[in-house]
């Protein structure tokens, strides 16, 4: 007796106001910046786009010859590989195409990075990953694109970071000067202070992400002392100055960089980072109301900020 396989019928489409799409937009590393989940600038993903998924990870394993199976010893991503299929095209004739197509592959540059993003629509959250271009996979031509007026390509790039960025979360915690509070009368040589809900002893940041994330903190002066993520900032921090420490690690981070505090942000810069001694920063793990390691002597504040990391693009 013969079997015989069929195609499973398509479900119905769905029709409803809560079902929606999404936009991806890519803002090459010159600035400008393409949408290109649908037709309205010309350039477009087609089916088969591969990145919105969970990242490569590689197994650190360990084996002995008297235990079946393997230990865990960890897991690492390793970089993430992008592809679009693209469709470039313009009808305005042949010069215009050109100029349209340049325009497009202006923005892709193997070592400097353009950032793709994903948002829900209807207001929804976006995440966004850093891309370099790869290569084109040895795109071969049959007609003259500037005649026709449209061509696919197969782009390949890369993610070195592989974890797609949410928004970041930040947190202000000053420290708030003691309140006086006197009982009934029965003991009025007595002062008893009771601390705000908000100081730094009970500072907690939450991070929504799949994984650990390092923070961002800024000391704000004046200060003349100040512990953050468990690392002591021995200098002053006088008014109008701060320091602005990243605590990621990596050749180009976990530094300490002092200079002017204006409109939000740190300028006129110098490195301090020596001057922290011994850099033993914690990051901060998945989930809500992780307590942070905050503390300072002075009127000033303290700043945290945070991008939760996530697996996929949704």
């Amino acid at each position: 007796m013969g079997i015989i396989l069929g195609a499973p019928s398509l479900p119905p489409a769905v029709d409803h106001p809560d079902w929606s799409g999404m936009e991806m937009t890519w803002t090459g590393w010159d600035g400008t910046q393409w949408t290109v989940s649908d037709r309205s600038q010309g350039v477009v993903i087609l089916a088969g786009v591969r990145g919105l998924n969970m990242p490569p990870t590689r197994r650190f394993v360990s084996r002995t010859g008297s235990l079946h199976g393997s230990r865990s010893r960890g897991w690492t991503t390793d970089e993430r590989e992008v592809f679009w299929p693209v469709k470039v095209f313009n009808k305005e004739g042949s010069t215009a195409w050109l100029a349209h197509e340049r325009a497009f592959f202006n923005t892709m540059h193997p070592g400097k990075f353009g950032t793709w993003t994903v948002k829900q629509s209807g207001g929804g959250s976006s995440r966004s990953l850093d891309i370099k271009y790869k290569d084109d996979g040895g795109k071969g031509f049959e007609t003259v694109p500037s005649i026709t007026g449209w061509q696919y390509y197969d782009l390949y790039l890369v993610a070195e970071q592989p974890f797609w960025r949410g928004t970041p979360v930040r947190g202000i915690w000053r420290v708030s000067p003691p309140q006086d509070f006197r009982n009934d009368g029965s003991h009025t040589d007595r002062v008893f202070y009771i601390s705000p809900g908000s100081t730094m002893v009970n500072a907690t940041m939450d991070n929504a992400g799949d994984v650990e994330t390092w923070p961002v903190y800024t000391v704000i002066g004046p200060s003349t002392s100040a512990t953050v993520g468990g690392v002591t900032v021995p200098f002053e921090v006088p008014a109008g100055k701060a320091v602005r420490i990243d605590t990621a690690p990596g050749p180009l981070s976990q530094t300490a960089l002092f200079g002017d505090w204006v409109d939000g942000a740190v300028i006129n810069t110098t490195d301090r980072t020596r001057e922290l001694g011994t850099i033993d920063f914690t990051p901060i793990q998945p989930g809500t109301g992780k307590k942070l390691t905050l503390s300072m002597v002075g009127a000033g504040e303290i700043r945290a900020e945070l991008t939760p990391l996530y697996f996929r693009a949704w």
